[in-house]
């Protein structure tokens, strides 16, 4: 259970409000203007010089982008992807093509996510409780 004071965060409503504010102008503002521009320029653009070489026009939206665009540190998702990969690859299944693994190891590293794009219908979850009830 929340405390009271932590049911509502509307201390600062004006401050939420005026950055919502900043944050529409400043998108409406990169729509009106680089629309056109990146359109009409050739597709081979670096994002990252991009947002760099625009980092005063859209200070918000370049933080934004830096965030989604950062690269992490660390090597512990090519660790999971290795020891993945291990687990697909036995000893059993030593035929497998290249394509076929990288199939495997896609479905197995967005499962919970293609679960939710893609919900099964109710015929084939009945199917699956008669299944499991005999």
């Amino acid at each position: 259970m929340l405390h009271p004071n932590l049911k509502s965060f509307n201390h600062a409503p004006h401050k939420k409000y005026y950055a919502e504010v900043l944050l529409k102008s400043e998108f409406d503002k990169y729509q009106q203007f680089e629309q056109q521009q990146l359109l009409s320029n050739n597709n081979n653009m670096n994002i990252l010089i991009y947002w760099n070489n625009n980092k005063s026009l859209y200070p918000i939206l370049t933080k934004i982008a830096q965030r989604l665009l950062a690269i992490l540190a660390t090597n512990i998702r090519v660790e999971r992807l290795f020891f993945d990969s291990g687990n697909t690859i036995t000893s059993h299944r030593t035929r497998l093509q290249t394509s076929k693994v990288d199939q495997l190891l896609f479905i197995h590293r967005n499962i919970s996510t293609l679960k939710e794009l893609f919900p099964p219908s109710i015929e084939q979850l009945t199917k699956r409780k008669i299944t499991i009830l005999q």
